[in-house]
């Protein structure tokens, strides 16, 4: 294993939402100046960040449900801490499955075990969606309406979650070329400004980039 200064876990949902933090790391490292590699792994999505002479062991683990994300704390435990002993970051990237649901039903039953599963963590974050991850992406309308070739002026779908909205949106554009999550969606995902999104979207991405700096200080 190499040698690491922090850990950075991200315990996400599904494959889109997997898709959108790794293009978002991406991103960061990129308007950041910080180097990202692929690690090999054969558990999880795994990265090395680098930046003065400090490393960041980034790792992703889709768990394919919200259900699942309850059960991550093990996978955190043995893969994560008992792997390296440096400092752990964990981001709970989820959604809430409803427009009006609180967040705080996520902190009764098996997410009280997962809480204490992830007591070991330096700091833990919940990136939770209102709805889904598509919700995220959709305020950064212009993007996605450039992306999909639609004019600026094009009204975005309401009512329903964001995966529905967003295929209703496609369904605008063209009756055969639907939306599709998960790596499909890396094309409409990169093309994302991400600066936007932290600035507007209802989850804290600025977070994200001040983990970063804390692990492996100013940009250059």
């Amino acid at each position: 294993m190499d040698d690491f200064d922090a850990g950075i876990a991200f315990i996400v949902e599904g494959h889109t939402e997997r898709v959108f933090y790794s293009e978002y790391m991406r991103h960061l490292s990129e308007s950041m100046r910080f180097e990202i590699e692929e690690v090999d792994s054969v558990d999880t999505e795994d990265y090395a960040i680098a930046s003065h002479g400090r490393r960041v062991h980034l790792r992703i683990n889709n768990v394919g449900s919200v259900s699942q994300i309850a059960n991550a704390g093990v996978w955190f435990r043995r893969s994560c801490v008992a792997r390296e002993d440096i400092p752990w970051y964990v981001f709970l990237a989820y959604d809430t499955d409803s427009h009006s649901c609180p967040i705080s039903k996520f902190h009764e039953g098996d997410w009280v075990r997962l809480r204490e599963d992830l007591s070991a963590a330096h700091d833990v974050v919940d990136l939770a969606a209102e709805a889904d991850i598509e919700d995220v992406m959709l305020c950064d309308p212009r993007s996605v309406l450039a992306y999909l070739g639609l004019p600026e002026a094009t009204d975005i779908p309401k009512g329903g979650k964001g995966k529905s909205r967003m295929k209703r949106l496609y369904k605008s554009r063209c009756q055969f070329e639907p939306y599709q999550a998960g790596s499909r969606a890396r094309g409409m995902i990169r093309a994302l400004d991400f600066d936007h999104l932290e600035r507007e979207a209802p989850i804290g991405l600025r977070r994200i980039r001040e983990v970063l700096l804390e692990c492996l200080g100013p940009a250059a």
